[in-house]
């Protein structure tokens, strides 16, 4: 075998090589290499929202009420209540026939509206506690 035919094989087993692996992978890095940490997405909380009238789609049952009292949310998006307080909660519409159920201490209500909207509910254990969802669309 000639100098020029063995660079010649060298050079193919090293093309085979680097597109086997290439392919094994499907042309993405390995799993198995080493990636920057990510944080995980912090959980939304009630001293982020303001008290009286905000934007978004988390609701937080306080124990002074609702938080936002009005919520702006957009059309199709899932409002989710979070029971912030020590004891089981309720939230009733008062428009339309939706009720929660109880919503245990750390636990979550959601409702998607299907419509541009605007929803009046209230606690379950009491009307002292009411707020309003508008529903863009």
């Amino acid at each position: 075998m000639t100098r020029r035919t063995t660079v010649v094989l060298v050079a193919v087993l090293f093309s085979v090589l680097a597109a086997t692996t290439a392919c094994s992978t499907g042309g993405r890095p390995d799993p198995g290499s080493p990636r920057p940490p990510t944080a995980p997405p912090s959980p939304p909380s009630a001293a982020s929202v303001d008290p009286n009238f905000d934007s978004g789609l988390n609701i937080f049952i306080t124990s002074t009420g609702f938080r936002p009292h009005w919520l702006v949310a957009p059309f199709h998006g899932t409002v989710t209540w979070h029971n912030d307080t020590g004891r089981s909660q309720v939230i009733v519409f008062d428009h339309q026939p939706v009720r929660s159920g109880v919503i245990r201490p750390g636990g979550t209500f959601s409702y998607t509206p299907s419509v541009p909207i605007s929803i009046a509910y209230h606690s379950g254990l009491g009307r002292q506690r009411r707020g309003v969802i508008q529903v863009q669309a």
